[in-house]
Order: C-alpha cells, then structure tokens, then sequence
C-alpha cells in the first residue's frame, strides 16, 4: 500500500497537541512541506 503524502498548514498549539503526536506515533505517512505563517502586529493589520 502507498504511504499517504502529507502538507501540513499551520504549527501552532493545536498541530502541537492534536496532529503531531498522532502523526509521529504513525509510520504510513510521509511529509511534503509544512507552511507557518508569522504576521506582526500593527494597526494596519487590526
């Protein structure tokens, strides 16, 4: 059977304690990129 290709968008608390550890205890898998998005705050962005 073919591994399942993985993205994951977004490394924040719920990634952290949700997905991660899911993932890390599967083996049928294989990363393909992962993407973090980081925004300053500013009263542009309110």
């Amino acid at each position: 059977m073919k591994k399942l290709r993985i993205g994951v968008v977004g490394l924040g608390g719920i990634a952290q304690k949700a997905w991660l550890p899911v993932l890390a205890a599967a083996s049928d898998w294989t990363l393909q990129g992962a993407v973090v998005a980081y925004a300053r705050q500013s009263p542009a962005n309110l």
